[in-house]
């Protein structure tokens, strides 16, 4: 009966060799099976391998290819026929707005100013003849100190409706200038609101979620592979044993026999 061979050990970088090849096909079969082409009403969605890249694993030197994947959207013929449209429309806004002239703020200022105060001139032509019709009822001439003093009191009194309305001019002025501003930007956020609101809208798909296969312990089922095969040896070294001893104690006692 021959004694008995250990079993050899595991070498460690062919067992991470053997682990990380498993679970590198484990990962690529994962990813094709989540790479499922869809097709729907607003468009398709696909899926196709454009190429791959190397890595190679610093502990077992192994090299392994990669497959990267490229993901294409693409719209239907209607849906494409409308935004096509409304990208067209958007550049017609565009080139209207780039042809306008720009928002000037002093312009706006003087046309605010001016609209006031042509709003106010009325009242004062009324005020200045009402003043000089009073002065002519009792007999005050122009050249009268009564009459230069009513005047004047008239003129302090448009000056100073004059200088409110300037001083009333910037917020108009502002007003206006926002609601031109808002006027030009109307037709841009319309445009905007419909290529990306809900209305035309990329082709929105619900992503695939296969069931994934597990990753095999593959250093694990290596190393429990020794582990049985050593336990088969030592049960065989334990029977070798045993049986050498016996043999040793049956020599023994047929020596110690008196002849």
């Amino acid at each position: 009966m021959g004694k008995p061979s250990p079993p050899k050990p595991p070498d460690p970088k062919e067992t991470a060799q053997a682990s990380i090849g498993t679970n590198v096909g484990t990962a690529i079969a994962n990813t094709m099976m989540g790479n499922v082409n869809q097709v729907g009403p607003g468009g398709s969605l696909s899926y196709d391998q454009t190429g791959s890249h190397s890595w190679t694993d610093p502990y077992t030197d192994q090299t392994y290819d990669i497959p990267t994947f490229t993901a294409t959207t693409n719209m239907s013929p209607e849906m494409q026929e409308i935004y096509s449209g409304l990208t067209g429309q958007a550049g017609r806004v565009v080139n209207n707005l780039s042809d306008a002239p720009p928002l000037d703020a002093t312009q706006y200022r003087d046309q605010a100013e001016q609209a006031l105060l042509a709003r106010m001139q009325p009242q004062f032509d009324q005020d200045r003849e009402r003043m000089e019709t009073q002065m002519a009822n009792q007999g005050i001439g122009m050249g009268a100190r009564a009459f230069q003093s009513a005047q004047g009191n008239l003129d302090r009194g448009i000056n100073d409706a004059r200088l409110g309305a300037i001083l009333a001019g910037g917020d108009e002025a502002s007003r206006m200038m926002q609601m031109d501003a808002a006027s030009r930007a109307q037709p841009i956020n319309e445009i905007s609101a419909l290529l990306s609101g809900s209305q035309v809208a990329t082709p929105n798909f619900q992503m695939n979620q296969p069931s994934g296969i597990p990753t095999t312990d593959t250093a694990g089922l290596i190393n429990q592979n020794y582990n049985q095969r050593l336990g088969v040896y030592n049960q065989k070294m334990n029977q070798w044993n045993s049986t050498m001893g016996g043999l040793f104690g049956m020599g023994a006692a047929f020596l110690g026999r008196p002849g």
